[in-house]
């Protein structure tokens, strides 16, 4: 709840970490850090300098999206069990002679044609933590326009154990023939902003918007 998510960043303040609220927040204006971000084999990852957006193209298969190599950040900015963190990034699909078309996603809702974004614990057992949360019909719409995804995730001790080697996040189930458009990718502990107002502070997080603007940014 929300008073839990206050004392844990209270006491990440008072332990002296130099662990910001947001742990990741790439606008992708400048460039995109290919030390962090790749796509699937095959598929290659490049920087719109107009429009300050990270693109993926020559996508043929549905495991070829954009790839975040979480890892450095969970060594610099431990991750805190129990804490529940918000993913928030922005996502255009296009394809060529169909904008302005709705998605398959957005027709049928059906799982293999909608995007889900997965969370890989890479364990030196090589027993690997997998976990995943999808776009629905509710949030993507047309190719061409842009859509806020966002999702929740919590680190449990299993998740936290000494044989970790790596922290992937990456978006599957693209469609062959589109390109993917990133844009204003966050990891953070949420804010306030990101719970219902009202009388009761400790309901769920709103998830894909803002409480209070829709905006999707916690």
């Amino acid at each position: 709840n929300l008073e839990k998510t206050v004392r844990i960043t209270d006491a990440l303040k008072s332990s002296g970490d130099v662990c910001p609220r947001q742990v990741i927040n790439h606008n992708f204006d400048e460039e995109v850090d290919h030390s962090v971000w790749s796509a699937g084999e095959g598929a290659i990852v490049s920087h719109d300098d107009v429009a300050g957006t990270m693109v993926v193209t020559n996508i043929n298969k549905p495991w070829q999206g954009p790839r975040l190599d979480f890892t450095k950040y969970a060594l610099e900015c431990p991750l805190i069990e129990g804490a529940k963190y918000l993913i928030t990034l922005r996502i255009k699909v296009d394809k060529e002679s169909f904008e302005g078309q709705m998605t398959p996603c957005g027709e049928t809702n059906d799982w293999r044609e909608c995007l889900k974004l997965t969370r890989k614990i890479m364990l030196s057992d090589q027993n690997d933590r997998y976990s995943s949360q999808r776009v629905n019909k509710g949030i993507v719409g047309k190719y061409g326009e842009w859509f806020t995804f966002t999702s929740t995730w919590t680190y449990e001790a299993d998740d936290l154990v000494d044989t970790v080697m790596g922290n992937l996040f990456y978006l599957e189930y693209t469609e062959p023939g589109t390109t993917i458009s990133i844009d204003d990718f966050v990891f953070e502990l949420p804010s306030e902003r990101s719970y219902p107002v009202g009388n009761d502070a400790c309901q769920e997080l709103v998830a894909n918007g803002d409480a209070e603007n829709a905006d999707g940014a916690g």
